[in-house]
């Protein structure tokens, strides 16, 4: 399957999760792997849903740089 392009997973993740913050509250140098397919029960954190939904997202993997609030809809939205 071929994976969607990512400014549509940015749409579906975040879209279909309106009432749900989309902060992570990360600890410095920890890796995390962000949901974009929007299915996850543990948004913003992906729960490897991705891979029986079809959507043909893949989760972000992030490294944090710091403690504290991050705001995983900007950092989806800076890989296009």
């Amino acid at each position: 399957m071929t994976p969607l392009p990512l400014e549509n997973t940015v749409v579906q993740c975040l879209g279909m999760q309106k009432d749900t913050p989309k902060i992570l509250n990360a600890v410095e140098g920890k890796t995390y792997f962000i949901c974009r397919c929007g299915k996850t029960a543990k948004f913003p954190l992906c729960d490897g849903t991705h891979r029986d939904n079809g959507s043909g997202a893949t989760p972000l993997k992030y490294t944090a740089e710091e403690t504290g609030a991050v705001d995983v809809g900007h950092l989806i939205n800076d890989q296009d």
